[in-house]
């Protein structure tokens, strides 16, 4: 539930306030170049004026030099350069930073959005604001431009979407394949459900998990984007935020509502595009990636095993290279499959490009993807020990795969940690086995 104070509007005081004094470093004595501070008769003109080191500051005027003054910087401080993305509310661009002289994320909310879109992406700023984290990305500055739109600076981050690496892998690309092995990849996932885990810890849930939100840099750096449907978590389970909109009463009426603000009609030839795509109204999430209890509308009871349940989804994906309902054909067959189809590892087979992921990691996604609650992880916590335990091959044994996977683990930690009882077992098993089978055969020449 948004902050009371995000019910009213930003006034024009507000906006003076959100943009801030900007300002330059300018020497008095040259117009040149406001940051580079040149003392007269000693070194040279500063190209970088943060990196020099004065012993004495007094010796600038000792010298005959200039003390530095503040300007105000005159024009916009931030330049549009091309634009990153775009949705339904707004856009992401990529702007130069005059003042800092870097290149930052501008999102920026359509001027003609009512109010409650308005409230929804100062809660989105201020819940980045608030998720200081690697993992996050974090934001910068908030203000309204001449336009009357309001936008938050967020840092530019570098490399892929998981959505486009999981596209490479599915493709066979080899490069990938050797970048991203199944080993990475768990890698990749623990990153994500460390920052989700930060964010349950301070009391908000994403509600939009899915491969196209997540950023992989070009160092393996895990970001978790687009944070415009999180939520914080309300202390009584039973309060719904307001802001949710109403509860559509079946999966006929949320498909209905998928498809008023959604063009195309739930049978068009880009389903499978548009079931990934985040929706706001009734339903809020992406269809592909819901909680039966999203799918629903049941807003009271969307919580952080919401995200426990797209997690599950998104590994799942990130480790078969398919959605595990990929085969559905419209919104309705989908949310069908989302609340009442029971995920089974038998189900998987393997991706033409890889061979079958680790089971112990598939029986993980199947606890993460239970649509009874009770049976779900209880959280991002639980997950993350189940990651651990899985790693350290101290697995359950949940199939006969698993089963063989334990036991060949036992086999190899026992001669790590105790070769010579290995040894001397592996000696006298067989002389045993030998000694029943001679027993036995002079008993039966005896009988005879």
């Amino acid at each position: 539930m948004a902050d009371d104070n995000l019910s009213t509007p930003i006034s024009d005081p507000d906006r003076d306030h959100l943009h801030g004094e900007q300002s330059s470093l300018q020497s008095t004595t040259t117009e040149a170049d406001p940051w580079g501070a040149t003392i007269a008769d000693g070194p040279p003109t500063l190209v970088d004026p943060w990196s020099a080191t004065i012993a004495d500051p007094s010796s600038l005027q000792a010298s005959g030099g200039a003390s530095p003054s503040l300007q105000e910087q005159e024009g916009a401080r931030y330049v549009s350069e091309s634009v990153l993305g775009e949705g339904g509310m707004g856009q992401v661009i990529l702007v130069h930073d005059q003042s800092i002289d870097r290149q930052v994320a501008m999102k920026k909310l359509k001027p003609l959005h009512n109010q409650a879109s308005r409230l929804r992406f100062i809660e989105e700023a201020r819940i980045i604001g608030q998720l200081e984290h690697p993992s996050i990305v974090p934001i910068h500055d908030v203000g309204v431009d001449e336009q009357g739109a309001y936008f938050f600076i967020m840092k530019k981050v570098e490399g892929e979407t998981l959505y486009d690496i999981i596209k490479r892998l599915k493709a066979g690309d080899e490069t990938y394949h050797a970048r991203y092995n199944f080993e990475t990849r768990i890698q990749i996932f623990l990153g994500i459900l460390n920052a989700i885990h930060f964010a349950h810890d301070r009391g908000f849930i994403h509600r939009d998990i899915k491969p196209e939100n997540i950023m992989i840099g070009p160092f393996g750096e895990v970001m978790v984007m687009d944070w415009g449907l999180a939520k914080r978590i309300s202390p009584h389970p039973s309060e719904a935020s307001s802001e949710d909109g109403a509860e559509p009463s079946s999966l006929e009426e949320s498909v209905r509502a998928l498809d008023a603000i959604t063009p195309g009609g739930s049978q068009s030839a880009d389903f499978g595009e548009r079931v990934r795509l985040t929706h706001q109204g009734e339903l809020l999430g992406t269809p592909a990636y819901m909680a039966p209890e999203q799918a629903i509308g049941d807003h009271a009871n969307v919580d952080m095993q919401t995200d426990v349940f797209a997690l599950g989804v998104l590994l799942h994906e990130l480790l078969t290279l398919e959605h595990y309902l990929a085969s559905k054909d419209s919104l309705l067959t989908l949310l069908y499959g989302v609340c009442n189809e029971t995920f089974s590892p038998r189900e998987v087979k393997p991706h033409p490009s890889q061979g079958l992921p680790p089971a112990e990691y598939i029986h993980i996604c199947k606890h993460a993807m239970q649509k009874d609650k009770a049976l779900r992880y209880e959280s991002v916590a639980a997950l993350i020990s189940a990651i651990h335990i899985a790693q350290s091959g101290q697995f359950p044994c949940e199939c006969p795969v698993t089963f063989a996977r334990r036991a060949n683990n036992v086999f190899i930690d026992t001669l790590s940690n105790h070769p010579l009882v290995l040894i001397v077992g592996l000696v006298l098993v067989p002389l045993l086995v030998i000694s029943a089978l001679v027993i036995g055969l002079i008993g039966i020449i005896n009988i005879a």
